[in-house]
């Protein structure tokens, strides 16, 4: 009986023109007591992100160029608000914050890039992170963590939250923006 490692998932696309076969022999009770856990910890994660959230974006929502998918999460690769460039190197979108905390950006993207992707994340101008999605590896949603300079937040209602392409790369997909407060738990 192989182990949980032994088992690498691929989406269906990707085994085009290859042999495949599957075969389960595993004590379904034990799985399943797993990914309950593993559900309930991750709702119980999100509902305090969603309590610390000062503000969230769905770059979905914006209409400005075509909307892509993985799994049920829509995106746009070109669109995060209302400043756009030539597609895909830099993207903006203003964020409300709340200047009496201590605030820190959450981004969600998803790992199934066909090539290397790297941009920074930049606040009012100032890099505040830098982001690289490798091609290939593991296929997962994920979220990065950005830390915001209370200087950027002081005295403001909103930021202008920037990705921009480096090294010839381009912006990976991103999935939701959050500004949340940093200084509760999440």
């Amino acid at each position: 009986m192989g182990k949980e490692t032994d088992v690498d998932f691929v989406p269906f696309y990707r085994l085009h023109r290859r042999t495949y076969a599957i075969y389960w022999i595993s004590s379904l009770l034990q799985v399943g007591k797993k990914k309950a856990g593993e559900i309930a910890a991750e709702r119980e994660r999100q509902h305090k992100l969603e309590l610390a959230t000062v503000a969230f974006a769905n770059p979905a929502k914006c209409n400005l160029s075509a909307t892509s998918h993985a799994g049920r999460r829509h995106f746009h690769r070109s669109c995060y608000g209302p400043t756009i460039s030539p597609w895909p190197q830099l993207v903006s979108f203003d964020l409300p914050v709340d200047p009496t905390h201590p605030m820190t950006l959450v981004a969600s993207y998803y790992s199934d890039e066909w090539r290397k992707r790297t941009f920074d994340i930049l606040i009012e101008g100032e890099k505040v992170g830098n982001q690289t999605i490798e091609k290939g590896g593991p296929v997962h949603f994920f979220d990065a963590e950005y830390p915001i300079p209370a200087n950027l937040v002081a005295s403001k209602q909103k930021v202008t939250v920037r990705f921009q392409a480096t090294n010839g790369n381009e912006i990976g997909a991103v999935f939701g923006l959050r500004m949340i407060r940093a200084d509760e738990p999440h």
